[in-house]
């Protein structure tokens, strides 16, 4: 694995009396090459020689030696702008333009703008009758667009040929060959993933002891990449990678950090976080790529439950929605009973895959993270915990 990089900016700051102006522009380029081979074979007649001679085993398979290489890049210009009147009003505004090669012909490039304002509340005159107890208080508003290319490998949007287990017989030489056959199908549209981001919040400290923050945020993502199952013909393989899928997340954010001690030798410090998030698939299909639910948590290897699974992606659910038959307890001869989709009491052999339902999901209702550290002299101890 190799990688080259660079990067190339510029900066400029000016302060004209209770003005600052900030500047900043810049390149960078990045390209990622990884290559590997890898070889095997069975069949020896002694296991004397390890693997330091491959060539003494008979038995060869397709697959038994294999190599690749691949390559990508990312081109990225970008540019942010800061303003601020007297440390109380506070404005930026930054935009990229990013370029990369795991895309399609038609989408290799994104443009993902955002923009912030902030009003430092503590700084003003009618707030001064607060200096003794509220060091800070500041509102805060930004919106924004990122975009994201992990969830796509290089040459996704590209057909590409591979070897099979189909075989060429040529009667004119008497030999067989391997046949080269479609492995995927091309999509030039394949393009970034997009967030879209709301965020407002409030900043506060208090008694030069207490800080925190409290945040409402929006998100929605758009252009969610799934491999599709597609007809064939037209297609040459019966699946496609496309940017289809939509999800919204929205919540709040709780964050709370206090000097509880303050003495010379003696300090203990401790912090909170909470978080409330709700999550929602909000869309999976259009005219041309369709799936009404996508399946996860294979139960395969559990008895009786072979191609069964035990969540779903589905319109209107949260990611890791678990979706199976409701118990009911058991009857009066210790077996156990479920509700059918009419909210009727059934046994196990009445039931239907339409009577499944949402069971709940594996998102948290609250989020909640604690740590406490003290110091002593030059001794100092910490811990945290998050559930």
């Amino acid at each position: 694995f190799a990688n080259a990089q660079g990067e190339l900016y510029v900066n400029y700051n000016k302060v004209i009396d209770k003005h600052t102006i900030g500047a900043l522009a810049g390149y960078s380029y990045l390209e990622n090459i990884y290559e590997g081979f890898g070889a095997q074979r069975s069949g020896f007649v002694t296991d004397a020689f390890s693997y330091n001679n491959l060539g003494a085993g008979y038995r060869y398979r397709l697959g038994d030696v294999y190599s690749y290489k691949g390559k990508s890049n990312l081109v990225s210009f970008y540019a942010r702008a800061n303003y601020s009147y007297d440390g109380k009003y506070l404005l930026t505004a930054t935009v990229r333009r990013d370029g990369s090669s795991r895309f399609g012909d038609n989408n290799k490039w994104g443009t993902f703008p955002s923009a912030s304002a902030a009003w430092k509340i503590s700084s003003e005159e009618f707030m001064s009758s607060t200096k003794g107890w509220l060091d800070n208080l500041k509102v805060r508003v930004g919106y924004g667009v990122t975009g994201n290319q992990d969830g796509i490998g290089e040459y996704k949007s590209l057909s590409i040929l591979g070897v099979g287990k189909d075989s060429y017989y040529d009667p004119v030489t008497g030999t067989w060959s391997l046949a080269y056959s479609p492995q995927q199908n091309p999509n030039p549209d394949l393009k970034w993933e997009s967030t879209k981001q709301l965020n407002i919040g409030l900043d506060f400290s208090l008694f030069n002891r207490i800080t925190g923050s409290f945040e409402y945020y929006s998100k929605n993502t758009s252009d969610l990449l799934y491999t599709y199952e597609v007809p064939q013909p037209p297609y040459l393989v019966g699946t496609m990678l496309a940017n289809v899928g939509e999800m919204s997340n929205k919540g709040v954010e709780l964050t709370l950090n206090a000097d509880i001690i303050k003495g010379t030798k003696f300090t203990w410090n401790a912090n909170l976080t909470l978080g409330h998030n709700v999550q929602k698939i909000e869309k999976l299909s259009n005219p041309t790529y369709q799936t009404d639910v996508i399946y996860s948590g294979s139960l395969h290897g559990l008895s009786g439950m072979s191609g069964q699974y035990s969540q779903i992606i589905a319109e209107g659910y949260a990611v890791g929605t678990f979706w199976g038959f409701k118990n009911a307890g058991l009857d009066a001869n210790g077996k156990i009973q479920y509700y059918n989709a009419a909210g009727d009491i059934v046994a196990e052999n009445a039931l239907v895959d339409a009577d499944k339902r949402d069971l709940g999901n594996v998102q948290p209702d609250l989020t909640m993270g604690l740590g406490m550290n003290f110091t002593y002299g030059n001794f100092d101890l910490g811990f945290s915990g998050y559930g």
